[in-house]
């Protein structure tokens, strides 16, 4: 939330006050114990649970009371070009090094992330050999413009811990965790309507692919890569979710423009194909097989994959088209890019004559790795797809 403990208490019990309550009947009101009350308007709790605190914030706005405002909390969002605000206003952030560190914490918020990955987000495989202090100054100039005055003590965002940094926002700061939430939420909803509805907020919040005004060593970097991976995941269970309850015309809407950014994802194309031919317009499903068809072609030398052909035949058909079975990419509990599904197991068999070194460079480029990055040297190769 952002707020100073005691200003934040006063608030509150200006608040109650003002509405004519006890602290036992503002708890009663917002279903929160009269201890909690008591505790944060002492302030004695430095970070209320989340959910008392709104639970307060509903019970007195129901009585025409606001007890705090957002006017000076910062709101940060990574999911499209980088923007921090404070009270809705953009903060500047200083140089391209500065935001592209501030960026490299916001992809893991409440998370320590280690001084050698910022360096690497930062300068590559070339740091310069004064890199520390020059990250040093980085840090203390993002703390200036986001603190509002470079503090470093227990108020300033971000904090040095052991050989790392942590940038440390609450849940609704960050575009990130709302994401994340949602995402949670909707794939342990068994309601394909509300499945669909909280996917439907959750792509709502990317405005673009992630950090997509920042260099690609930023973009590319295994955080990021592994935020967009979400992203596609909630876009294939929302066009499942979508397909099922008859809302077609939506997963178009919504499948089409990540197509455009996902130009080599199988299950993503698949799932944009069988969305036209539900939707009726089976002439731009036939199209986006050509399309792919031919990208995979000319870029890694392959046919479509089985999920691809099978979308493909059954546009074909002309039949009712059933709700897809997902079968791309899934994420584990730690972040990372699992590979799985149809889509993942005709790949490598296609290619497995041309080597295994060949493949994975390939598979480098297909990722959108620059080609300067995928150098000869086989161990480089698999150390940078791992």
């Amino acid at each position: 939330m952002g707020h100073n403990p005691i200003t934040f208490g006063k608030a509150l019990r200006a608040s109650r006050l003002r509405a004519g309550l006890t602290q036992f009947a503002l708890a009663e009101l917002a279903g929160v114990s009269p201890r909690t009350v008591r505790y944060i308007e002492s302030a004695e709790v430095a970070r209320p649970r989340r959910e008392s605190v709104r639970r307060l914030a509903r019970a007195l706005q129901a009585l025409g009371e606001v007890p705090w405002t957002t006017e000076g909390e910062v709101r940060i969002e990574v999911l499209g070009p980088l923007e921090v605000k404070r009270g809705g206003r953009p903060i500047p952030l200083g140089t391209l090094k500065q935001r592209c560190l501030f960026a490299t914490l916001a992809l893991r918020p409440n998370e320590v992330v280690g001084r050698d990955e910022v360096i690497d987000a930062l300068w590559g495989d070339q740091p310069p050999a004064s890199c520390n202090n020059l990250l040093n100054t980085y840090v203390s100039g993002v703390r200036g413009f986001v603190d509002g005055g470079g503090r470093r003590g227990v108020g300033s965002i971000i904090s040095r811990v052991g050989l790392g940094y942590r940038l440390a926002v609450d849940d609704e700061q960050t575009d990130v965790t709302g994401f994340l939430d949602l995402v949670t939420v909707a794939l342990s909803t068994p309601d394909l309507f509300a499945r669909k509805q909280s996917l439907e907020r959750a792509l709502d919040l990317w405005r673009g692919p992630v950090l997509d005004d920042l260099p690609r060593r930023v973009r590319l970097s295994p955080a990021a890569v592994a935020l967009a991976g979400r992203r596609v995941q909630a876009a294939l269970a929302y066009a499942d979710a979508a397909l099922a309850v008859g809302a077609a015309q939506d997963a178009v809407d919504r499948l089409r423009p990540m197509a455009h950014h996902e130009p080599l994802h199988e299950p993503l194309h698949a799932r944009l194909m069988l969305a036209y031919a539900a939707a009726g317009q089976q002439a731009a499903a036939l199209r986006a097989f050509s399309d792919i068809r031919l990208r995979l072609d000319e870029e890694l030398g392959v046919q479509p994959g089985r999920e691809i052909r099978l979308a493909h035949t059954e546009v074909l058909s002309g039949e009712r088209v059933p709700p897809h079975q997902p079968g791309g990419p899934a994420l584990d509990g730690g972040g990372a890019v699992l590979i799985t599904g149809l889509a993942a197991e005709p790949w490598p068999y296609r290619v497995r004559d041309r080597g295994p070194e060949d493949a994975v460079r390939r598979l480098l480029r297909g990722l959108a790795v620059s080609a300067d990055r995928v150098r000869t040297d086989d161990v480089h190769a698999r150390t940078l797809f791992r």
